[in-house]
């Protein structure tokens, strides 16, 4: 994410360090069951934006700038799509 913003000129190359890391360790965080996901967010997206402004700092805000809910939605669904095809494909 953080690579994708500083190639659009969005954010400069130091933010876009802060955005990697934290798009990384909430990333671990998440494969690894450690998410601290909390009720008073409404969805997935929202905890994991939440997370990456608490990690990133107010950089990680932007995490969805350029995408609608509806654009994260079908990013979500093909990527959880591909892992699951990718899994039945290995057995």
């Amino acid at each position: 994410m953080g690579r994708a913003l500083h190639r659009a000129e969005l954010i400069d190359q130091k933010n876009s360090a802060r955005c990697s890391r934290g798009s990384r360790l909430s990333a671990f965080e998440l494969a690894s069951s450690r998410f601290p996901f909390r009720q008073e967010f409404e969805d997935v997206h929202m905890n994991i934006e939440r997370r990456l402004i608490e990690l990133a700092g107010p950089v990680g805000g932007k995490l969805h700038t350029g995408r609608s809910r509806n654009d994260q939605i079908a990013l979500d669904e093909r990527l959880y799509l591909r892992d699951v095809l990718g899994r039945l494909t290995r057995r």
